[in-house]
């Protein structure tokens, strides 16, 4: 995506509503680790024109319609293939992002908080576009390689086009209060 693009996407992002957010851990957690995260999975929303707004545990006890929740556990179901980060479940469910967070963990210690932040916004993503798809470029891509890897240590994975337009689709849904209907 264009430069231009992109500030404009980032300008606007940030006066439209937040996508709220709320994280719930189930295994033992590194708080700065998810701080950091945190802000690597903003930065990637602002870029693509969207703002999210990470709601406290108090908050999230009464979560406004439409918060996604994100869950962090210590390794995926035994039906998952190895290498999978997380899961989305952007139709009909009470829970809507899974991130295996303990995997990450131990499959990626030197770039841990990097591919957590882009594994918890690529399954964001998928909620918000509110389809099962996958991307051949970027953060929606379905297997990341190196490439993927070394996009994202120096800052430069994103979300493609296609994933940016899916997701404004998405973000028109939610605060027209459709999205809620989905969890």
């Amino acid at each position: 995506m264009k430069p231009a693009t992109l500030l404009i996407l980032a300008a606007l992002a940030t006066h439209a509503a937040a996508v709220p957010l709320c994280l719930s851990k189930r295994t033992m957690t590194d708080n700065f680790a998810i701080l950091r995260a945190q802000v690597i999975v903003a930065k990637l929303f602002i870029d693509a024109g969207v703002r999210v707004e990470w709601l406290s545990v108090k908050q999230c006890e009464s979560a406004p319609t439409g918060a996604i929740f994100l869950l962090l556990e210590a390794d995926g179901p035994k039906n998952f293939k190895p290498g999978a980060l997380g899961y989305a479940l952007p139709y009909g469910s009470a829970t809507a992002v899974h991130i295996f967070y303990g995997r990450i963990h131990n499959d990626h210690p030197a770039d841990f908080v990097l591919v957590l932040g882009h594994a918890m916004a690529h399954e964001i993503g998928h909620v918000l576009q509110g389809i099962a798809r996958h991307s051949d470029s970027g953060i929606m891509k379905p297997l990341w390689t190196s490439r993927e890897y070394g996009e994202m240590r120096v800052g430069q994975l994103r979300f493609a086009a296609e994933d940016v337009h899916l997701i404004q689709l998405g973000m028109r849904d939610l605060f027209a209060g459709s999205l809620a209907a989905r969890f």
